[in-house]
């Protein structure tokens, strides 16, 4: 039993150091890459099972060992690796404010990031109603609506989900529509059409008549359509993007996207 238990923590161990060193080398194979974005998203939960193991492991007199040695060494590299970004984000929020609040001439709201909010869930997102129209081609377009609570007109967020174009839906990262909604922001979450079922620019089609949507009940919902926000994240990115900079008649007021592929040599090689 004492065997199994150790040789279970050393492979445990390996796994978890072969992931965080992969999630910095981002290996050019789709199946790593794809466990380095994974891992990335969701490293502060990664770096708690490395604490969890080491702290039982260093409960286990058993383990006093060459192998329960050698577990230890990976569980504290693969925290610090895991770790990183959330001691990052820590110390360098003051910094990122300041020249936020310099560019763009405004006070930031504080804190912008929590370790306490990483680590927890949100049970009371805002509830949002699922909107079906045809778009400009005939097909099926769809989105969830976080309607603005209060007087309006609500300014529009578009939020565009990642997934690598071929998978994902507008259920990715829900607290974010929360956060926007309770910020006075009507969100409106798209279920853009996947590939290769449907080639591009079906993505960005879905994208514009989604906006073109909103427009058209802007009175009706209380929204302020003279400009929009699109935000996307991955290959949702990409598409808020190519919305954004290609199609000006969308009246875009600003754009976020997070770890947009670019390098589309590369998403075509991998």
């Amino acid at each position: 039993r004492q065997f199994i238990f150790r040789f279970s923590l050393l492979v445990s161990a390996s796994a978890l150091l072969g992931l965080a060193l992969n999630s910095l080398t981002m290996t050019v194979t789709r199946l790593l890459w794809v466990l380095g974005l994974l891992v990335t998203e969701q490293g502060h939960w990664m770096a708690l099972a490395c604490f969890a193991l080491f702290v039982v492991s260093m409960r286990k007199s058993n383990l006093r060992t060459l192998d329960g040695s050698l577990a230890r060494v990976f569980l504290i590299v693969s925290f610090v690796i895991f770790a990183r970004p959330v001691y990052i984000a820590a110390n360098e929020e003051e910094t990122w404010r300041r020249e936020f609040e310099t560019a763009f001439k405004v006070t930031a709201p504080q804190p912008w990031f929590s370790t306490w909010k990483l680590l927890s869930f949100d049970f009371s997102a805002p509830k949002f109603e699922r909107r079906s129209f045809n778009g400009r081609t005939g097909a099926s377009v769809h989105y969830d609506l976080y309607k603005g609570e209060g007087a309006g007109p609500h300014p529009v967020v578009i939020v565009v989900h990642g997934g690598g174009w071929d998978s994902g839906d507008s259920s990715q990262i829900p607290e974010l529509n929360a956060v926007l909604n309770r910020a006075g922001y009507t969100v409106a979450s798209v279920d853009y059409r996947l590939a290769p079922q449907s080639m591009w620019p079906a993505q960005r089609e879905d994208v514009e008549d989604t906006i073109a949507d909103l427009k058209l009940r802007a009175q009706e919902w209380s929204l302020n359509t003279s400009g929009v926000y699109l935000v996307g994240r991955s290959a949702g990115g990409q598409i808020a993007g190519a919305v954004g900079f290609v199609n000006p008649t969308v009246c875009l007021k600003g754009l976020a996207a997070y770890y947009a592929p670019t390098d589309l040599t590369f998403g075509y090689e991998v």
